[in-house]
């Protein structure tokens, strides 16, 4: 996807519910190895997940905004890339 650095996804309605989290997260694998993540978790959740994997821009703020956007859509939204 190739997207501007200032760009923000489309909002194509209100924020309807609020979110419990959204964060920044390091994880750490089994043989050590560092990634950087980003959790966006819903109020009131619907028990589907998304799994948004970036581009070579890492965690960018708009797959940040893209993630919360799910979130708002009452879904539990990881991004994650390798650090």
């Amino acid at each position: 996807m190739c997207y501007d650095p200032d760009a923000a996804p489309p909002a194509f309605s209100p924020a309807l519910w609020p979110l419990a989290e959204a964060a920044d997260l390091t994880l750490t694998s089994a043989d050590g190895t560092e990634f950087a993540a980003f959790l966006a978790r819903p109020e009131v959740a619907t028990g589907v997940g998304v799994l948004v994997l970036p581009d070579n821009k890492g965690l960018s703020a708009f797959y940040r905004h893209t993630a919360a956007r799910d979130a708002w859509d009452r879904l539990l939204a990881f991004l994650a890339r390798a650090a």
